[in-house]
């Protein structure tokens, strides 16, 4: 499960890159990214026997790992292989995504006289205007403005953080989970759907330890 989180999330990085820098139709990327988050969260409540403070935890680990690292591994790509040139708007275009996210579309054409393939987003920036740009020699990611061969420690720190608590979690609820097993006690999912789960009560050492009483509790036990 620790392996599939990680492979889960990594998917939805790739996902959110993909969203980050195209057009019109960026936001239905998200959607394979977030059913994977989804998908996840909902085996950590019902295949790990997780808590509710857990699965909630890893939603939101999860998520953010989305949404962050996405941007965080076009940055690392551009920062890793990068090409800065200095290049000239040949074209701008206003767009708008369903979102109503409007932005500008610039063309532009390198020194040699090479057009760029794909646009890049740009502000204020007009035809005959000079800009600086960062290119993927592997074509990956696509070219954005400014010198982007650097890249700061906060986004892929918050990623880190977040992948770490999202597997954290993973591997907590398998220890509850077991916990609650070998006690014979139900776990969220399986208090609500005891039906659900008829393996889990005929496996061995299903409640071979004594389960906890109120006493248990006040005493810490």
């Amino acid at each position: 499960m620790v392996a599939a989180t990680a492979i889960g999330v990594g998917a939805c990085w790739v996902q959110w890159a993909h969203a980050s820098w195209t057009g019109t139709w960026a936001i239905l990327d998200l959607v394979p990214g977030v059913l994977v988050a989804s998908a996840a969260m909902t085996a950590v409540l019902y295949w790990l026997h997780g808590s509710a403070g857990q699965v909630m935890l890893f939603l939101a680990a999860a998520l953010t790992a989305v949404f962050v690292g996405g941007v965080t591994l076009g940055d690392a790509v551009l920062a890793g292989r990068g090409t800065v040139a200095r290049a000239t708007v040949t074209d701008a275009e206003g767009r708008t995504d369903i979102r109503g996210t409007s932005w500008t579309d610039c063309r532009l054409r390198l020194p040699d006289g090479t057009p760029l393939a794909l646009p890049v987003r740009c502000d204020r920036e007009r035809p005959g205007d000079t800009v600086t740009v960062t290119t993927d020699p592997g074509g990956l990611v696509p070219p954005a403005l400014g010198d982007r061969t650097h890249v700061g420690p906060a986004l892929p720190g918050l990623t880190g953080a977040c992948v770490v608590v999202a597997v954290g979690c993973a591997v907590a609820a398998t220890w509850k989970g077991e916990r609650q097993r070998l006690r014979g006690e139900p776990s969220l999912a399986e208090r609500y759907n005891p039906g659900y789960y008829p393996r889990r009560r005929s496996s061995p050492g299903y409640g071979s330890r004594p389960r906890r009483t109120p006493a248990d509790l006040v005493h810490g036990a």
